[in-house]
């Protein structure tokens, strides 16, 4: 499971430093980087991330606000980056808050089991 969180750190990391680059050539408003950013907050938000992620969600959404910012000054490389970084922590806590939500079942999936087998002894036991 680590291994899995520390793949999608990596990943999410990487994808963050080709966006940068990538982001550097553009001189003008990060129009399609906002778009993105703003996407993958709102993805966020319908999975719940508030609530099973709440740093991760807390910090793409100060980190847009400092892109909106930086675009409302005309410092367009600066917003694309922190709309970048906006992005990447919004997908991040989808990422955690889907990981929790996926946890949460199989544990209640667990104990519907085992109240089951409970269920199958006792009613064995009756019969014999």
């Amino acid at each position: 499971m680590r291994t899995r969180c520390g793949r999608t750190v990596f990943l999410l990391g990487l994808g963050l430093a080709l966006a940068g680059l990538a982001g550097c050539a553009g001189k003008g408003p990060p129009k399609a980087s906002m778009a993105l950013a703003d996407k993958a907050i709102n993805q966020a938000q319908e999975n719940d991330a508030a609530s099973y992620a709440p740093v991760e969600m807390q910090t793409a959404q100060q980190e847009m606000q400092a892109a909106r910012t930086a675009l409302d000054h005309g410092k367009y490389d600066e917003a694309r980056r922190q709309a970048q970084r906006a992005e990447v922590d919004a997908r991040l806590a989808e990422a955690r808050s889907r990981t929790a939500q996926t946890r949460k079942i199989t544990k209640e999936l667990q104990e519907s089991i085992a109240t089951l087998r409970q269920e199958i002894e006792r009613r064995q036991n009756m019969q014999k």
